[in-house]
């Protein structure tokens, strides 16, 4: 498995991330950042690496989105900032127009996240949810090797091939656009729920982590924003490589254990001047 980044592995894989008082030791730090720089290179072998505003362009498709300037009534995305220091560490959310410039605007923030959600409203809530665009992994602590061996399972069809990878400091991000977004209703929010626990459990494993601490994300998890710096510094910023197409539910559904695919396969797609016809009261809701 390293022959699929020799020139990039490192001699020996940096100590795991150290913190007190959430500050990182030096050594670590350094270790980190030489390695995350390394990861940088090892996934530009595998894919081409994306502007902010093409990965969540992609992930956000023209017309996703209310336009700033129109009347029209359509959901937005949420990008959510944590703990902002020039606000005495207030969190707060901010809507996404469908131009996506807010998302520029904000990605000097230290803490910043967007779930891969849209919402009708500036709550991040599921009630709220209006469409979900993909499933988006976060594991930790992980370096050169892991990425190698990730994607060789991906390129043999143990895993299922990711739309995105991306650096997001000491971890990955693994992204799963959907050809077309999920409509958002509570009736696919278990089968969903336990659809991505199962592709968690399958992408986290002892070749793709040097972390046995599994961890699971909800389906409307925001995650660190694309271009936004990571906790290694302000010069190491968040990095998207595309390394393959958007996917299907059939798709995913065939890596899970049957018992945990999606059990929905009858999805239609109605435009809001139908819906506001067909389900006025879901309109008045949501809308």
């Amino acid at each position: 498995l390293r022959a699929l980044a020799p020139a990039l592995l490192l001699s020996s894989p940096p100590p795991l991330m150290q913190v007190t008082k959430g500050v990182f030791f030096m050594a670590d730090l350094q270790a980190l950042q030489s390695e995350f720089l390394a990861k940088c290179s090892a996934l530009s072998a595998f894919g081409s690496q994306t502007s902010a505003f093409d990965y969540y362009r992609d992930m956000f498709p023209a017309g996703s989105f209310e336009s700033s300037d129109s009347d029209e009534r359509r959901p937005n995305g949420l990008l959510t900032v944590l703990n902002d220091p020039e606000l005495r560490g207030r969190s707060y959310n901010r809507l996404i127009f469908d131009d996506l410039s807010i998302i520029a605007e904000y990605s000097d923030k230290l803490k910043v996240a967007i779930p891969p959600v849209a919402f009708s409203g500036k709550r991040r809530l599921s009630k709220y949810a209006y469409q979900i665009f993909g499933f988006v992994f976060d594991l930790d602590d992980v370096g050169v090797e892991q990425i190698g061996d990730l994607v060789y399972q991906m390129q043999n069809d143990i895993l299922p091939f990711a739309t995105y990878l991306v650096n997001s400091g000491t971890g990955l991000h693994i992204v799963y656009l959907f050809d077309n977004p999920i409509p958002a209703l509570p009736q696919y929010y278990e089968s969903l729920i336990r659809l991505k626990k199962d592709l968690s459990d399958k992408l986290w494993n002892r070749y793709t982590s040097r972390s046995e601490e599994k961890q699971y994300q909800g389906i409307f998890q925001p995650f660190r924003v694309v271009g936004s710096p990571t906790k290694l510094g302000a010069d190491y910023l968040t990095t998207a490589y595309k390394i393959g197409s958007k996917v299907t539910l059939n798709y995913l559904n065939s890596f899970a254990d049957e018992e945990n695919r999606c059990n929905f396969n009858d999805l239609t797609y109605t435009s809001l001047p139908e819906a506001r016809e067909s389900y006025p009261e879901w309109y008045e809701r949501r809308i």
